[in-house]
């Protein structure tokens, strides 16, 4: 997960523009009798958040992970998951530059192997999560933290059809841009 996020650099009116990069790890099975599971992996990724007030912003994101998965169907397989979507993010600003903020939004998930896009499916999926920034003094930056994840149904192959929780902890830098507006 996944991830930038608007800090308390940011003003109304702004582009926050971040880049991130971090884990990721299943939190469930890919079938129901518990026999094919993602393995740890990792991410990364980008987002770009328009500011709308100081503690609300909008924000668009893609995420690439990598894993690999054991499952009987296929043995041992390295998997990528792209995660496109967009989200909310409501946090309160602190004085001292932190800003704890919680986010949800929708996604699309698309899942393939590694070496072949022959078999790689496309699916809606549900964003939760929760981050927490500081802003870094006298600049536009800010560095962030979070821990989240994206709940889809894996589908697509024989015998792998369980909704899946893919949790992502990633830390990140966030530039903020002025739009000059109002």
């Amino acid at each position: 997960m996944v991830l930038g996020t608007a800090t308390l650099a940011a003003q109304e009116n702004s582009l926050a523009l971040s880049v991130y990069g971090g884990a990721q790890s299943p939190w469930g099975d890919l079938d129901a009798a518990g026999t094919a599971q993602y393995e740890s992996g990792y991410n990364v990724g980008a987002a770009a958040s328009l500011v709308v007030h100081p503690n609300i912003a909008f924000r668009a994101q893609f995420t690439w992970a990598r894993s690999d998965a054991v499952a009987p169907v296929f043995e041992t397989a390295s998997f990528s998951r792209f995660f496109y979507g967009g989200d909310l993010r409501i946090g309160h600003q602190f004085e001292n530059g932190l800003q704890p903020y919680g986010f949800a939004g929708i996604a699309g998930v698309r899942i393939s192997r590694q070496d072949s896009d022959d078999d790689a499916v496309n699916t809606p999926a549900a964003r939760l999560g929760v981050g927490l920034s500081y802003a870094v003094p006298g600049t536009r930056f800010s560095v962030f933290g979070e821990a989240g994840g994206w709940y889809y149904k894996f589908y697509g192959w024989p015998g792998l059809d369980s909704y899946q929780w893919d949790g992502a902890y990633s830390v990140g830098v966030s530039w903020d841009i002025d739009l000059g507006i109002g």
